[in-house]
This record gives structure tokens, C-alpha cells and sequence, in this order.
């Protein structure tokens, strides 16, 4: 466990005195463990995802992008899942995506915390289209192709 969307720390709160230790659950294939945030999930009649704004929707419309898929000579599509994981999140912001993680159960559940946007988050998707769309806007002049 310590991929570069996850990174183990040591259990102390943060600077403010509190933590959040999300849900999650483990999806265990064939090289590797995906440890997956569960934002949806309600604990004491709440979840991480009630207190996320989800932000404007900045997809396309569906329709739109269908009408335009064939105008081009090339259509690219993308898997939003992994899109997210290149999205960092700000260190000060790191503790309210914690999980805890054990190996085996011997062994006692070590802290860890993304690193990254979460699938399942309310505000990814906004997020990581704003991200999107700034970079394009910044960077046009330097990538114009892109």
C-alpha cells in the first residue's frame, strides 16, 4: 500500500484537532489492492458526500458531444475514473481523506490518506473538469494542438 494516490502517515490529528476516517472497502485483484473511499456511504446519518458542494456541471451535454463525435477526423475518449487520480489534492486539505489500512488482520490498521481526487466524491467531477479546462486555457499558447 503507498501508491502515488495514497500515502501512509502517522496517527495524529491535524492541526485543527480533528480527522475524519472515511469508508472504504478493499477491491483485491490479481498485482495489486485498490482501496476505495465510499463518500456515499452515511455514518451517524451523514456522509462525506452532504458536506461537498458538487460545483456547476461543466460536462457537455451528452447529445452535443455525440452530435459532434463524427465532425472530426479522430474521436478520443478517456476513463474519468483514472483522470482523477492525476488531480492532487492541497496537503492541508490531505486529512479529511483518510483511511485506515491493515495488510492482514494480525497486524494493526495503519493511517493512510489520498493524495489525489476520489471517485465517488460529489465534487470530483467538477473539480477535475475545472482543473481540466484551466489547464487547457493556461497552457493554450505553449500546446495550441493540444
Amino acid at each position: 500500500m503507498g501508491t502515488q494516490s495514497q500515502r501512509r502517515i502517522n496517527l495524529h490529528p491535524n492541526a485543527c484537532g480533528t480527522c475524519l476516517i472515511s469508508p472504504s472497502r478493499i477491491r483485491r485483484r490479481r498485482k495489486s489492492a485498490l482501496s476505495l473511499m465510499r463518500p456515499p456511504v452515511r455514518m451517524a446519518n451523514a456522509s462525506m458526500n452532504d458536506a461537498l458542494l458538487t460545483g456547476p456541471d461543466l460536462i457537455r451535454s451528452l447529445l452535443g458531444v455525440l452530435v459532434r463525435f463524427r465532425q472530426g477526423r479522430v474521436a478520443v475518449s478517456a476513463d474519468i475514473k483514472e483522470m482523477f487520480l492525476w488531480v492532487k489534492i492541497r496537503e492541508e486539505d490531505r486529512d479529511s481523506l483518510r483511511f485506515l489500512w491493515r495488510n492482514n488482520m494480525n497486524e494493526n490498521p495503519q493511517d493512510y490518506r489520498m493524495t489525489s481526487l476520489i471517485f465517488g466524491a460529489a465534487s470530483s467531477p467538477c473539480t477535475a473538469i475545472y482543473i481540466k479546462n484551466r489547464n487547457a486555457s493556461e497552457f493554450e499558447l505553449e500546446y495550441p494542438e493540444a
